[in-house]
Order: structure tokens, then C-alpha cells, then sequence
């Protein structure tokens, strides 16, 4: 569905960032009819993503359509555009509801965004281990797929000024029933033995929500909110850093985050990221390491974007 460029800008204005970031709206399989609660999901991805990387090139991609088609179309306009070296995806669906077709062509798009260098950051969804809101297990489209950086969420809570983390109850994650257990996933163990979500974490339960500037009943204003797709694009804009620091360093592209963090040495991981042991999804339980809850965990941006940058 389509947005309102200008609460983006507001937000930007707002938030006082400097330089500001540029964005705009890319229609490229006709024009997205505006709808004011999809609206803010979209307007919350650009915020976001633009409130961590101050200055980046924001190209919203919204497509007419909301099936498989206009998925497969969308991924592939993106990557044909190339400008982009990060996209931000915050939507999701039962995995068991896809069509064979669609897992193939889809595979074949996530293959070629590694293959050009652009990490797909995707929220890992808000209804826990039961993607398909059902009671079963059944892992959530497309967090779970090979080629993607599934987003998990985590709960904050502060005290004199200390920030702890618990792993949040809606997380997404899980194990996948089609996509086969990835290389950089091998240390995993039982019961994962296919491709396994989370990957990373941030910030997710609207109790410790952030705010964003949109519209909502005709007004538009401040809105406290949560979910996965408030920790993917705050992920997305670090990425953006990321490369902006790569590129400043001389440095070429960073390529698919997973193989890298996945490789990490256990005293690396410590210094770059910050592991959620506590709290659970469902199904799954957070604990020491990669979990089925927040993944790695979220990150320690500092050190982790100079671990990254070199």
C-alpha cells in the first residue's frame, strides 16, 4: 500500500538528524493505493531506518499488488534498480501457505541479493513459535528463508541508566520445513536440523516500544509501537553504516552478514554482540548463544561496526 512521503520527512525533521536522509516512494508495477494502518508500517521502516543511518538514500518500493506476483516483482524491480545494498522487509506470512512455485522463484531472488551484495533484513514476525496463529510450529515467511537476515525481537527495560534485555514473547522464530540447514548454521544441533530463525535481535515489545511520526484517524502525530518490524529497520540503517564505513575505509562491499556473524570466534561474538539469555517465544526458549528466540542476539554497535568495517 502507499504513504505519506512527508510523515517520513517530519520524522526526520523531528528527530533533528543530520545530515537529514533523503527519501522516496518507487512504483513499479503501478501505483500503490494508500491505506492509513499499512501506511504506518511502511512509514516506520523508512523512520527507522533513517533515525540509525542519518544522511542514507531511502527508496521505498510499493507495490500495487500484495500476492505472490507483486512479491517476486517487487524483490526484482529492487534488485534490478541496484542502488540499494540494504533492504529493509517488515512483512511476513505462514510458510505453510506458499505456493512450490512461489518458494522457487522466491529462492532463486534472495540467491541473486547475495550474489550482488544486498543483505535483506526481514522481520522474524510478532506471534512467536505459531507463525500461522494456529498452535502449531509452522515457521514464518520469508525470516525463515536461506538467503535472509531474519530480525527477532527483544524486550527492553532500564534501570539507572542500565539497559537489560529479555528475549521478547512475540518473537518470531523457529525451524523451517523447506529450506534446507545453510553451511553457517552447521553448529546448530537438534532439533535444528533445517534452516533455523532468528539470526539477530533488537528492541520489539510495544512495552518498550519507540515512537514514530504518522498518521492515524486523519491526524497525524506521534505513535508509540512495537513489533519485529521496529527492530529490522533499526538493524537495516546499521547495515547502512556498515557500508558507509566500508566504503569510507576503501574497503569493497561487506557481502551476506550471516556467513560472517555465524563465524564469529566466542570471543568476538562476545565483543559484538550482546547475548539474550533470558525470556521465551512460545515454543522456544532464549539462552547462552544462538537461540530460536533472538537469534545471536543485538547487537554491541559500536564494536561490531568496526569489527565489520575491517
Amino acid at each position: 500500500d502507499g504513504f505519506h512521503v512527508d510523515n517520513v520527512k517530519k520524522f526526520y525533521s523531528l528527530s533533528n538528524l543530520k545530515p537529514q536522509p533523503s527519501v522516496d516512494q518507487v512504483a513499479f508495477n503501478g501505483d500503490a493505493e494508500y491505506s492509513e494502518g499499512s501506511a504506518m508500517e511502511t512509514e516506520l521502516d523508512a523512520e527507522f531506518t533513517g533515525m540509525i543511518a542519518p544522511g542514507a538514500s531511502i527508496h521505498v518500493f510499493a507495490s500495487a499488488t500484495n500476492d505472490d506476483a507483486g512479491e517476486l516483482q517487487m524483490f526484482t524491480a529492487i534488485l534490478d534498480d541496484n542502488r540499494a545494498q540494504v533492504v529493509n522487509y517488515s512483512w511476513g506470512s505462514c510458510e505453510s501457505g506458499l505456493d512450490t512455485q512461489h518458494v522457487t522463484d522466491m529462492g532463486k531472488v534472495f540467491a541473486r541479493a547475495v550474489a550482488q551484495g544486498v543483505n535483506i533484513m526481514v522481520a522474524s514476525g510478532d506471534s512467536g513459535s505459531d507463525s500461522c496463529q494456529d498452535g502449531s510450529t509452522v515457521a514464518d515467511w520469508p525470516a525463515a528463508a536461506t538467503n535472509v537476515v531474519a530480525v527477532g525481537g527483544t524486550t527492553f527495560s532500564q534501570n539507572n541508566g542500565v539497559i537489560a534485555e529479555t528475549g521478547w514473547d512475540g518473537s518470531g522464530g523457529g525451524i523451517s520445513s523447506i529450506w534446507e540447514l545453510p553451511q553457517w548454521q552447521n553448529q546448530l544441533g537438534s532439533p535444528y536440523m533445517k534452516r533455523s530463525y532468528p539470526d539477530v535481535s533488537f528492541n520489539a515489545d510495544p512495552n518498550s516500544g519507540q515512537a514514530i511520526w504518522t498518521q492515524y484517524y486523519g491526524q497525524a502525530g506521534w505513535m508509540v509501537i512495537g513489533g519485529t518490524s521496529m527492530a529490522a529497520p533499526q538493524w537495516s540503517g546499521f547495515m547502512a553504516l556498515v557500508g558507509e564505513a566500508r566504503h569510507n575505509a576503501g574497503q569493497s562491499t561487506l557481502g551476506f552478514l550471516n556467513p560472517i556473524i555465524y563465524g564469529l570466534s566466542s570471543a568476538d561474538r562476545a565483543q559484538t554482540f550482546h547475548d539474550v539469555t533470558s525470556g521465551n517465544n512460545g515454543a522456544y526458549s532464549a539462552g547462552a548463544g544462538w537461540d530460536a528466540v533472538t537469534g545471536l542476539g543485538s547487537m554491541q554497535a559500536d564494536t561490531l561496526l568496526k569489527h565489520l568495517s575491517n
